[in-house]
């Protein structure tokens, strides 16, 4: 019996796994090698083997009842086909036993792979813990490699409310005209990266929490009116509110573009903005 998967972990190296047990008898088993090695000669990727092989590789797999080089034989040549060597292991070496007056022991279970997965993770390594009530001893492989998570590089994303901005046309013609005179695709370049970073930090937090933003401006316009009710000529109330709503009509529309922008919805500036199929969307894609 074997199962066979592939796993592609984000970030990670893709590899391929094989879980087996085999049958008692060797005749049984023949199949099994058959269609393993098979496997072998078309595989790739790092290829990972475990499970109970129920034969041994070497004489120094069994302990308490005599062996021969033929018992070796079978499990020696499928290794030497498939190119296949155990993954460094520590723990009982003897990974069953029969549990009798006379004790027999034997390394049955293996995790075994080929080398792309030891170029693939280096410091790999299985566990073969105490059996407990069981005949068998539970096999653990480690993979200290896929602790390591190398973060993607983050792309720049312009945001298109930045323009709204009164300051954005002198923050670009400031940042490219500083990194002086553009002679070839190289400066082009430069220029660029520059004018990345100058945009990110003159107008990076401008997007940043503006649903929260927005509510903030209606409470604060809302408060406002209503200190206006007992007093509506009070000049400087008139002149707050003025000013509120206009900072909330801008807030307002940067929300809007940022959220059309994210979504990539465009019928969103004819008035679909707050519609629930709009919102499932943009919640559908991560931005």
């Amino acid at each position: 019996m074997e199962f066979y998967c592939h796993q592609d972990l984000p970030d990670f190296h893709q590899f391929q796994v094989t879980i087996l047990y085999a049958f008692n008898q060797k005749l049984s088993r023949a199949p099994l090698w058959s269609d393993l090695s098979n496997i072998a000669l078309t595989i790739q990727a790092p290829w990972l083997v475990f499970g109970d092989f129920n034969c041994i590789l070497s004489t120094q797999d069994k302990s308490g009842s005599d062996v021969s080089l033929r018992d070796t034989e079978e499990l020696s040549h499928f290794c030497s086909v498939s190119n296949l060597i155990d993954v460094p292991y520590t723990g009982h070496r003897f990974t069953w036993s029969n549990r009798r007056d006379i004790s027999t022991r034997c390394k049955l279970g293996r995790v075994m792979c080929n080398s792309n997965w030891m170029s693939a993770f280096p410091s790999s390594h299985a566990i073969f813990a105490s059996p407990g009530v069981s005949d068998h001893s539970p096999g653990i492989l480690k993979i200290p490699d896929a602790n390591v998570r190398v973060s993607p590089k983050r792309r720049f994303k312009f945001c298109n409310a930045w323009i709204l901005n009164d300051s954005f046309m002198e923050a670009v013609q400031s940042s490219w005209n500083s990194s002086g005179i553009c002679r070839d695709l190289f400066h082009v370049h430069q220029k660029l990266r520059a004018l990345k970073r100058s945009l990110l930090l003159s107008f990076g937090k401008l997007t940043s929490r503006i649903s929260e933003r927005v509510s903030a401006a209606r409470r604060q316009l809302e408060d406002i009116q209503n200190q206006m009710i007992s007093n509506p000529l009070n000049s400087s109330l008139q002149q707050e509110e003025r000013d509120c709503i206009s900072q909330l009509a801008y807030l307002s529309k940067c929300e809007s573009i940022h959220s059309s922008q994210q979504a990539k919805i465009h019928w969103a500036k004819y008035g679909d903005l707050n519609t629930s199929y709009f919102h499932a969307a943009m919640k559908e894609r991560s931005y």
